[in-house]
């Protein structure tokens, strides 16, 4: 019996194939001795971890005690597989893998940082590769976009001054592109697609090109956060569409299947919903929902700058103007009255305004009797 167990044993471990020679390096780095099996390709959202811990203290110590909140920390969704293949690393290995884990000089800065949006960007891939998040397959929607609350600019300047790598006080709303900036062409890319992934909205690259300052660049955005999602709303319902069909990378036609007279009334719609004009030949050029999400944008932004109050003109330079004569252009005021009885100097009797009939005739009678006073020398 115990021949045959050992016949059996070996005949059992010849047909398995021969372990391999540990393998100590993978794409997130080192990787402790086991079994020399390949893992296969790491998912970007275990390898953003594992590369922030490796140069970040007190990430690894949080990524060690709970995966997921460390992961939650720098706004990183990691996908059911993700997860499931994160917990079930034992600790030991993880805190192995990330001991001899490296992070190129140059990405340093991105791993340093708190959003996990440009991490992935400095991995080579735009947010919504490397996110990972699998196809829907019916039974579960996609997840909706973490779009942030409040205010946009916060986020933009972290987002500029990590690519550009430069520090956040020089990223003002005053500092232009070409003098101040001065972003490359893959930069601006990057910077594109990062603000694009994070707000879920379109900017296309003829717009981003007429940014002159970053304060236009951060009005943008936030009107785009606000118009972009009722856009896409907008075209789900007058094509009949579930929301969640409807994406930025869809067109019109080929995709959605919108016929001409659909077109039509989703062009008057969107003129109705945004009190703007879109021109029909307009609507014809802009071929995907992101297009026409990115026109509809810039169209609300030229109608409200119209709809601000003009500020009067300055008022013309004066000299020696009087507060109550506001154009008097250096001419002498009126003069002040004389005394207190309106232009009367004092020691007169004040003459009546207003005389009657009888007045005047005892005015006559008094200046007769003193001509005959004066002729006939009485006095």
């Amino acid at each position: 019996m115990g021949e045959k167990r050992d016949a059996a044993g070996a005949q059992f471990r010849a047909d398995r194939p021969a372990e391999q020679e540990a393998v100590r390096t993978t794409i997130v780095g080192g990787r402790p001795p086991g079994s020399g099996q390949s893992l296969g390709p790491i998912p970007r959202g275990i390898e953003v971890l594992v590369k922030k811990a490796s140069i970040d203290p007190d990430f690894a110590e949080l990524l060690l005690q709970d995966r997921l909140e460390a992961a939650r920390s720098i706004g990183l969704r990691l996908s059911d597989a993700e997860a499931a293949m994160l917990a079930a690393v034992p600790e030991p290995q993880l805190e192995a893998i990330i001991a001899q884990t490296t992070v190129p000089q140059k990405h340093r800065r991105a791993f340093l940082g708190k959003a996990a949006s440009v991490m992935l960007a400095a991995l080579g891939g735009t947010v919504a590769a490397a996110a990972a998040i699998p196809a829907p397959t019916g039974i579960r929607p996609d997840p909706e976009p973490d779009v942030p609350d409040g205010p946009v600019e916060p986020h933009v300047v972290v987002i500029l001054a990590d690519v550009l790598d430069l520090p956040e006080e020089k990223i003002t709303r005053e500092a232009t592109f070409s003098q101040h900036l001065q972003p490359k062409p893959e930069q601006r890319d990057k910077i594109r697609s990062i603000l694009a992934g994070k707000f879920a909205i379109t900017i296309s690259t003829k717009t981003f090109d007429t940014f002159r300052t970053v304060g236009e660049l951060i009005d943008y955005v936030q009107t785009a956060v606000d118009v972009q999602p009722q856009a896409v709303a907008v075209v789900a319902a007058q094509l009949r569409k579930q929301p969640k069909e409807v994406k930025h990378e869809s067109k019109l036609v080929d995709d959605l299947g919108a016929s001409s007279l659909q077109l039509t009334q989703l062009r008057k719609a969107l003129s109705a919903k945004f009190r703007v004009y879109i021109a029909r030949d307009a609507m014809k050029e802009l071929a995907t929902v992101g297009a026409l999400a990115d026109y509809l944008t810039l169209a609300v932004q030229r109608r409200q700058a119209a709809e601000k109050p003009q500020q009067p003109p300055p008022s013309p330079v004066t000299r020696g103007v009087r507060p109550d004569h506001p154009m008097s252009f250096g001419i002498k005021p009126d003069r002040p009255p004389m005394g207190a009885a309106g232009g009367i100097r004092p020691g007169r009797e004040p003459t009546p305004t207003t005389t009657t009939p009888y007045d005047r005739a005892e005015q006559l009678r008094r200046q007769a009797e003193e001509f005959r006073r004066r002729y006939r020398g009485d006095e």
